[in-house]
């Protein structure tokens, strides 16, 4: 009787050690997967930030590209302002010299005309 309790005892320990080794591996398993968790969560942080940045600096580049074109597009419009304006003086200063060519033929005509 007394080796069956102290049998009973010996398997009642042996019970209660692997109780305590499954409660250390299942806490053990609970941290490994709450540390997983915690570096997927930073991974996941680290790529949202990381898409962020890239989307902030498409539009930067978009925005520049942007400035760039408006500002070609007004040097374009400056020059072609530049242009007709150059173009109606030499209008005007062919019609003045027209003009002065016309009174001149016209005086020379008058004076045949006289003489």
């Amino acid at each position: 009787l007394e080796l069956e309790r102290i049998e009973l005892e010996r398997l009642e320990q042996e019970r209660m050690e692997q109780e305590r080794i499954l409660a250390e591996e299942t806490l053990l398993a609970e941290e490994e997967a709450e540390e997983k968790r915690r570096e997927e969560e930073a991974a996941a942080a680290v790529a949202a930030e990381a898409k962020r940045l890239e989307e902030e600096e498409t539009e930067k580049k978009r925005l520049e590209e942007e400035e760039e074109e408006a500002k070609r597009l007004k040097e374009e419009e400056e020059e072609t302002i530049r242009q007709l304006e150059q173009e109606r003086e030499k209008a005007e200063e062919a019609k003045r010299l027209g003009a002065e060519h016309l009174i001149e033929e016209e005086r020379r005509l008058e004076e045949d005309r006289l003489a």
